[in-house]
C-alpha cells in the first residue's frame, strides 16, 4: 500500500510526465496488486481501489469481496495490450468512454 501510494504521489507531481507516471504506476503495480485481469493475450495487474472507480457495476461487485482476498477478473475475449491501455487512459481521463467494448464489460455507461 505504501509503495501503491508512492507511486500515485509521484505520478501528480507534473502534467508533463503524467502519461509516463500512469503507464509506470500500471506497471508496477504487480507489486502491490490484488486484482488479475487475465485476457487472451496475457495477465494485467492491477488494485481494487483502481478498479472500483471504473464504475458502480464494478464497485459493487469488489465492494462484495474481503479486502484481503485477491481477485481475478476472467476477460478471455480482449487482449492484454488494449485493456492496459484502456485502464492507463482511464486514470488519466475517468471520462473516457472508449474502446466502447471494453467500456460495457466494465460496466461504463457508453452513452453520452
Amino acid at each position: 500500500t505504501v509503495v501503491l501510494q508512492r507511486l500515485i504521489n509521484q505520478s501528480l507531481g507534473s502534467r508533463s510526465t503524467l502519461k509516463n507516471n500512469m503507464e509506470t504506476l500500471l506497471h508496477k503495480c504487480h507489486r502491490v496488486s490484488n486484482v488479475s485481469v487475465r485476457c487472451g493475450g496475457g495477465l494485467v495487474s492491477s488494485h481494487k481501489s483502481v478498479l472500483a472507480g471504473l464504475s458502480p457495476f464494478i464497485r459493487n461487485i469488489l465492494a462484495q469481496i474481503p479486502v484481503g482476498d485477491e481477485v481475478i477478473v476472467i476477460m478471455p475475449d480482449f487482449d492484454s495490450a488494449q485493456v492496459e491501455r484502456f485502464l492507463i487512459n482511464w486514470m488519466k481521463n475517468p471520462d473516457v468512454l472508449h474502446p466502447e467494448d471494453i467500456c460495457k464489460a466494465f460496466g461504463r455507461n457508453t452513452q453520452v
